[in-house]
């Protein structure tokens, strides 16, 4: 007999770990909406919220590694699964010196704001898809990144700026489809063009028709997609959709 009695902690199923973002949507749906911030008419998940969702996951979310750096003050979040101690999101929380509400706080509190935010990112990264489950018309994008005034007057499309270059890092995320439109132009060599636009979430834009057939699909069945995008002047760029197809149960035809 093995005198090795340590427990192997077994990764959940895929299916399994569906479950139970969905389960962690009904649970901390009311305490999550409860705690949301209202800024200009949109509502935003605080950092109350998303350790509620990390809570129901079997995780804690903390913040650590706080500096000053070249601009402002950094902290870094981890989301923690609490029965095996492993890191599953990690993200970087910021205070910027520009930031016209930090400026002239204290530096505690100003340390304190990086640490909220590096804690409500690493939630977002892992865990953006809950809230989306939730359908209670909830942005995934963290309360305390939001400026006081929104971010409406960011939104606004320039009038005369052509588009920034592609950023050359993308963003990963995995979400629910909700709304989606299409909208026809005319290109300059006069062919008709599409564009669809697909929330997410946020809301994302791409030309691709292969594209908006996986996420009507995925909206269709209810099965949520891993997206990965990129930002310019005009918004939200996505670069590829892909389905996430939940596996069948063993003795499931």
């Amino acid at each position: 007999m093995s005198e090795n009695t340590d427990l192997a902690v077994q990764e959940p199923k895929p299916i399994d770990a569906y479950r139970m973002s969905t389960d962690a949507a009904s649970m901390c749906k009311s305490i999550v909406i409860a705690s949301a911030q209202n800024i200009q008419g949109k509502k935003y998940v605080r950092v109350e919220g998303w350790q509620a969702i990390a809570i129901a996951h079997g995780c804690t979310a903390s913040s650590g590694d706080v500096e000053r750096v070249e601009g402002g003050i950094r902290a870094i979040g981890k989301v923690i699964r609490m029965s095996d101690g492993m890191i599953i999101s990690q993200a970087e929380g910021f205070v910027g010196d520009d930031e016209k509400t930090w400026a002239g706080r204290p530096e505690y509190a100003r340390r304190a704001m990086a640490q909220t935010r590096s804690i409500s990112r690493a939630c977002r990264s892992a865990f953006a898809h809950v809230v989306v489950m939730m359908n209670a018309g909830l942005s995934t994008t963290p309360a305390e990144e939001v400026p006081d005034e929104g971010f409406q007057g960011q939104e606004q499309k320039p009038s005369m700026q052509a588009p920034q270059e592609k950023a050359p890092e993308g963003e990963s995320i995995i979400s629910g489809v909700g709304n989606m439109t299409v909208a026809h132009f005319k290109k300059k060599d006069g062919n008709q063009g599409t564009k669809y636009v697909i929330h997410a979430g946020e809301k994302y834009e791409t030309f691709s028709e292969s594209i908006a057939k996986e996420a009507k699909r995925a909206k269709e069945a209810g099965l949520m997609v891993t997206i990965t995008y990129h930002s310019d002047a005009y918004g939200r760029k996505l670069d590829t959709l892909v389905v996430q197809e939940p596996p069948r149960e063993p003795g499931v035809d």
